[in-house]
């Protein structure tokens, strides 16, 4: 029990950077990805999968144009309650 409390620290810590958390990649491409601060996740289209440069460049840009829609107090509420649901 009191090891998921560090890690719920962890997870709260972590979700009040605005960087990319949770990233998957299909063949080295970043093909999922979201925000650790506001939630907001990012996809890459299947289609645009055929040019990995392209479809690279436009996963980070598309992170780096948003703007987050939540407060810093907000994520780290969401974060404790996704942490804690169902136990």
């Amino acid at each position: 029990m009191e090891s998921d409390l560090w890690e719920t620290v962890g997870m709260v810590k972590h979700a009040l950077k605005r960087e990319l958390v949770d990233l998957s990649y299909v063949h080295g491409i970043p093909a999922f990805g979201r925000c650790g601060k506001c939630g907001r996740p990012f996809e890459t289209p299947s289609d645009a999968m055929a040019n990995p440069k392209k479809a690279t460049e436009d996963f980070h840009a598309a992170f780096a144009a948003h703007k987050c829609d939540q407060d810093a107090s907000q994520a780290a509420a969401r974060i404790v309650r996704e942490a804690t649901e169902g136990r």
